[in-house]
């Protein structure tokens, strides 16, 4: 990974208007972006524990240990928030715990329902040669056909976004520009993340970094974007994810547009 320097740069640098793509689905295009994808849940915080707490009118996520469980209540440290903030451990009551995660993902007190730490959503950020952004928003597994302008694109960003409005944000610092040839469905490829069935030589290794919590630290947000990533750089040596990222061509994927297919690698880094 790069050094603090070059992070803060790229953060400072992400100028140009952004456009949310569209769905092909009802509309004429002339040209769109198609591929598929399977995003594997893993447990949120590897290794470590996950306490959602009550609070006025939402739900907090804690990350951290569970260093005692009482009958009525817990002991729980969290973890570091940033460099200056280390919270103390603190004890919570059964009742003001809405669920609580052990560090292999099984959950030991509370509601039974999808924890709010589960991914949402997965977009894709690509940037065209004139510094403008298009993003495309997916479930965790879809099919998607985006209406898009030809030309000269680079992946910038992949975004994973959680149920509870957290959202953390890959540095693709490496990725090569590709080519979205006019009149075609442009097929990016077949993309699968956290696999554990694929080698690590078959899959891109991308690092995470913070991007927002709505619900979390005022130290991380009240710096934006830049604050949030000195945040994630202050956790696991400047990471606080990574994102296994495998993209292949089927040779069975069909044009959802309707449109002649077209095979367009995507290059996320430099392999």
């Amino acid at each position: 990974m790069k050094n603090l320097s070059s992070l803060l740069l790229l953060f400072l640098c992400s100028c140009g208007p952004t456009e949310f793509l569209k769905h092909d689905k009802n509309t004429s295009c002339s040209t769109t972006i198609e591929g598929e994808l399977l995003y594997l849940e893993k447990h949120p915080a590897t290794g470590f524990s996950v306490l959602e707490k009550k609070s006025i009118g939402k739900t907090e996520v804690l990350v951290g240990k569970i260093i005692e469980q009482y009958s009525d209540s817990v002991l729980f440290d969290e973890k570091r928030r940033s460099i200056a903030y280390d919270p103390k451990p603190k004890i919570y009551t059964n009742d003001q715990i809405v669920r609580l995660i052990n560090g292999s993902g099984n959950s030991v007190l509370g509601e039974e329902s999808e924890p709010a730490l589960k991914t949402k959503r997965i977009d894709f950020v690509f940037k065209n040669e004139s510094g403008k952004k298009n993003v495309i928003k997916n479930p965790k597994k879809a099919s998607f056909s985006y209406c898009v302008s030809p030309g000269v694109y680079t992946i910038v960003e992949i975004t994973r976004v959680r149920k509870n409005g957290d959202s953390d944000i890959t540095w693709l610092h490496q990725a090569k520009p590709f080519q979205i040839i006019d009149g075609k469905a442009n097929y990016i490829g077949s993309i699968i993340i956290n696999s554990d069935s694929l080698s690590i030589s078959q899959q891109s290794l991308i690092p995470l970094i913070m991007k927002s919590r709505p619900n979390k630290s005022a130290i991380a947000m009240q710096f934006g974007a830049i604050g949030g990533a000195l945040y994630g750089l202050s956790l696991e040596k400047g990471a606080i994810d990574t994102l296994k990222v495998h993209v292949s061509h089927k040779n069975t994927f069909e044009s959802i547009s309707g449109l002649p297919l077209e095979k367009v690698p995507l290059f996320l880094d430099d392999k």
